[in-house]
């Protein structure tokens, strides 16, 4: 099995060195490596979010986490933000991504995590991956965004897959191969021939969770035999080719509690079942209550009250059956009990009185945990999808068979005693098979995790660790525990491998209790269920760790800890699904960063550590910098107490750059370091006397541009804020987080460039400063994979010395390689001479002038800089050279003039002319006066 990894900033930026063939290439058993392009965006994302973790999965960015990654007004224009800058990461082109969720009720926008105000802590954004209006089979990305200021983007849980330009052929749409696919999916499959099909719907089949696969076009549909029932009842999911009906992946949609065991004697593992436990009695919530044509509903305890004009005698009748189940046995309702009253009664009903009859008992018992476990759903996730608003869910007991139970995706299903085993519509075995319900509805895969995430719902409720007491008439076992040191990965059985997250949650659980915590029932539920709506796939990986920490988080870093880190920490280390490493300290500059280094001095830098999972150790503050892409020194920083320090950040000669980043000790001895990463993220200044920006445009305002065009009917350049929604190849959110840009066609739909070019000019700029660089975010689409493949556009960069007389060619971007799918892409380019005049111009031209095709163009945060090498002329009203004009320096002056002594270097012939008399104190007055700028 692919191992998993997080990859901290400085593992990422060794992987990137191996693949540049800098250094020696890691270790990798048989892993495969997220792509190049994805670790490249890995890395944009962290220059800008330091703290940002990523877990790479089959190959592939799955989850990215940790400290805060985008913001926006709105959770949309969070979400929004990060795909415009950031969709590399996840290995998808947001022109592929569609609101859409794999959720039953089909809503991809919804808040989850109730606060103990009754608020909602997050708001979660699903986006599903299509190709042609084709979706991509479970292909989907989950986007949680706090419900606070500026929207925190914390955490993306992406199952997409890559389609490298792969389309869907147009005349296997026109004409699929069902009837293929429905006959070799009968062969394929014995124990559906004969039954029936749901219309074949289109997919493009790439694989399931890190099986990744070729893309192609192919059918969904399931296959059906029997009901519920009835003896050899089956149901199969089926993915079969579009082209030839070939048989591609299957899924049983039965999901049974099976026994696990060994062929020895004896049998193995069962919780307390009917036989194994006595009788009482129990509350019917929310029970179905008619007299004559009125219906009411109890409430949770079972109590009723039903309208009745009258005093004379009624009939009231019930039965298991509820405002949210409804049981059978196996094909018709459960029996009715009726009783006449004289209103107003009490009209009492005890269901199953007799309790000689298995099947009654069955019907209360399912019916009774069938609500428990779904009222803990709703009370923990009240947003759950489908759930809270899901009424007569279907429950069969007496279902033809023994030994077994199951979910089928409309109902769940429970057998008599018999062939050694206990009648299974009982406590944690209900709870279980409707967990695979809260699995199916919040549109994530079954497999092991929907196994594991069943058996939590028993622990949850009975917290205890063992899935059936009783359940094979053994009254002291059961058939699985929670108790449990099954490790990641596992690839066992399904139903051994969901035992690994059920192992979690129990031993997350035993570190709260050991630890006096009152409410972890509570704390459990909570996270356990509203971390399913955020699952992809079947499997069990440490990215359960990481939802449940961003779940658990209270201020949009989950790298400095979250309430229950520790518990949650320990519990899942136990099963080899560690928490990511905390951030054991912080590093705070109280007086700013410089942008930039006085050439042959050294500067002053304060810096503050801050504890936060950690202690720091007084004393072991350390600089560390590299001088013009050099080795890299250390040097203690000065401790001012408190964990306050004073840096010096070396002297360098002019245009070269000073690399540097600083670190410290916690009391336990672990090196933190800022920026995360240490060498490989450190700090880049130029080295100038002055570094300048004679022109920093953030496009808030028109500020000179001129938009021209030739030939084009549409497309035209514009400026505002981004109208889009992204599925034409348009960004959906600026570059540099002003709010606006230079973007073409600014409204939503149909407004790209069309039958020629669209210009955009800047005003004269002076370029005559020394070494001038211009600099640029740009964003380019000539194609959306699967909707319009032609690859036959440019993006082109001019540049003019002579305010536009005449062009010489900075870049070009296209036609058929390079950054042409969309994307904020950040530029600088060094002004050559010639064209480094005052009269600098640079304009940005998109065409559409080959075969018809969608062509979207945008700019943002251009930037001309210069640094210069020239010393500033020395300040003579600074007398005494300590930096400062005040009085000090009057004073030095005046004692110099009267001949008690001068600052070294200094004389009080101030005006130069040889002599010492008032002529030079009213001279050195006036400077003083003036001062220095």
């Amino acid at each position: 099995m692919p191992h998993d990894r997080y990859l901290a900033p400085s593992v990422l930026a060794v992987v990137l060195a191996s693949l540049a063939g800098t250094i020696t290439p890691v270790a990798r058993s048989a892993e495969r490596s997220a792509p190049p392009a994805a670790l490249n965006a890995v890395e944009a994302l962290r220059a800008v979010n330091p703290g940002v973790g990523v877990y790479e999965h089959g190959g592939r960015i799955t989850s990215v986490y940790g400290r805060a990654f985008s913001s926006g007004a709105t959770a949309q224009a969070s979400v929004d933000g990060f795909l415009a800058r950031h969709a590399g990461v996840i290995g998808v082109p947001p022109g592929q991504l569609v609101p859409g969720t794999l959720a039953a009720d089909g809503v991809s926008v919804r808040e989850i995590y109730p606060n103990p105000d009754g608020s909602l802590k997050f708001t979660m954004t699903e986006y599903v991956q299509q190709v042609d209006g084709v979706p991509v089979f479970r292909s989907v990305v989950k986007f949680l965004t706090r419900n606070e200021a500026g929207n925190p983007l914390v955490l993306v849980r992406a199952d997409l897959r890559p389609m490298d330009g792969f389309v869907p052929d147009a005349g296997t749409l026109n004409k699929p191969a069902i009837d293929n696919a429905l006959r070799m999916a009968e062969m394929r499959l014995p124990s559906i021939r004969g039954g029936t099909f749901t219309v074949p719907e289109f997919v493009i089949w790439a694989g399931v969770d890190d099986e990744t696969v070729a893309p192609r076009l192919a059918l969904r549909f399931e296959a059906t035999k029997g009901q519920p029932w009835e003896e050899g009842y089956a149901k199969w999911l089926v993915i079969a080719d579009a082209a030839t009906g070939a048989t591609l992946w299957t899924e049983n949609q039965i999901f049974h509690v099976d026994v696990n065991g060994r062929v020895q004697g004896q049998g193995t593992l069962g919780f307390k079942s009917a036989e194994c436990n006595p009788e009482g009695t129990l509350p019917m919530p929310y029970a179905r209550v008619t007299l004559g044509a009125t219906t009411v509903f109890a409430d949770a305890e079972g109590f009723f009250s039903i309208p009745n004009p009258g005093v004379t005698d009624v009939t009231v009748s019930t039965s298991p059956r509820g405002q949210f189940f409804r049981v059978y046995n196996p094909s018709v309702d459960a029996p009715t009990s009726s009783l006449t009253v004289t209103p107003p009664g009490p009209a009492n009903f005890m269901l199953n009185a007799d309790n000689t009859d298995q099947v009654r008992r069955a019907e209360v018992n399912a019916y009774y945990h069938s609500n428990l476990i779904r009222d803990l759903v709703v009370r923990v996730a009240p947003t759950f999808p489908t759930i809270p608003g899901q009424t007569s869910f279907r429950i069969n007991v007496a279902v033809s068979g023994t030994c077994n139970a199951f979910y089928d995706g409309s109902s769940i299903n429970f057998y008599n005693n018999g062939g050694g085993c206990a009648n299974t519509a009982f406590s944690d075995v209900v709870h279980h098979e409707y967990g695979h319900h809260v699995v199916a509805v919040a549109g994530s895969g079954q497999g092991q995790y929907g196994e594991g995430t069943g058996d939590i719902m028993g622990v949850l409720l009975n917290d205890q660790p063992v899935l059936g007491f009783g359940f094979q008439n053994n009254c002291n076992a059961g058939i699985r525990s929670a108790a449990n040191t099954i490790q990641y990965p596992c690839g066992d059985a399904i139903h051994f491998c969901g035992q690994l997250i059920s192992g979690c949650v129990w031993d997350t659980r035993n570190a709260m209790v050991n630890a006096g915590v009152s409410d972890y029932r509570d704390i459990l539920a909570r996270l356990a269920i509203n971390a399913v709506t955020l699952h992809t796939g079947t499997q069990i990986t440490p990215q359960i760790t990481i939802d449940w920490l961003t779940l658990d988080d209270n201020d949009a870093n989950i790298g400095n800890g979250t309430p229950n880190y520790g518990y949650i920490n320990a519990g899942f280390s136990a099963h080899n699904m560690a928490a990511p490493p905390l951030d054991l300290l912080d590093f705070t500059y109280p007086e700013g960063i410089p942008i930039s280094l006085t050439p042959g001095q050294t500067t002053p830098l304060r810096v503050d550590v801050v504890g936060l999972a950690g202690t720091p150790q007084p004393g072991t503050g350390t600089v560390h910098y590299s001088i013009g892409g050099g080795a890299f020194s250390s040097a203690a920083m000065t401790h001012l107490g408190n964990n306050q320090y004073l840096a010096s950040l070396p002297a360098a000669s002019c245009l070269s750059t000073v690399r540097f980043y600083v670190s410290a000790q916690t009391t336990s001895g672990v090196t933190e370091s800022d920026p995360d990463g240490g060498q490989a993220s450190a700090r880049s200044l130029p080295v100038a006397f002055t570094y300048d920006t004679p022109f920093n445009d953030n496009a808030e305002t028109t500020n000179g541009w001129t938009a021209t065009s030739s030939g084009a009917t549409d497309g035209f350049w514009q400026r505002g804020i981004p109208a889009g929604d992204g599925t034409r190849g348009d960004p959906r959110t600026d570059a540099d987080g002003s709010g606006a840009c230079w973007l073409t066609g600014n409204r939503a739909g149909n407004s790209d460039i069309d039958g020629g070019t669209v210009t955009l000019t800047s005003r004269v700029m002076d370029a005559t400063g020394p070494n001038p660089t211009i600099s640029y975010w740009r964003w380019f689409t000539n194609h959306i994979p699967g909707v319009n493949n032609t690859r036959d556009d440019r993006f082109i960069v001019e540049i003019s010395g002579n305010g536009g007389s005449s062009w010489v060619n900075l870049e070009t971007v296209g036609p058929t390689t390079g950054e042409i799918t969309g994307g904020w892409y950040y530029r600088t380019f060094s002004i050559p001479q010639a064209q480094a005049t005052s009269s600098f111009r640079i304009r940005f031209i998109a065409e559409d002038i080959g075969t018809g095709s969608i062509v979207e163009a945008a700019v943002d945060g251009i930037r001309l800089a210069t640094a210069d090498c020239t010393p500033p002329a020395p300040c003579e009203a600074d007398f005494n050279g300590d930096g400062f004009v005040d009085f000090f320096d009057l004073d030095a002056y005046i004692a110099c003039f009267e001949g008690q002594g001068c600052p070294d270097g200094r004389n009080a012939d101030f005006n130069g002319d040889g002599f010492i008399d008032f002529f030079d104190l009213d001279a050195y007055v006036d400077s003083f006066e003036a001062g220095c700028e």
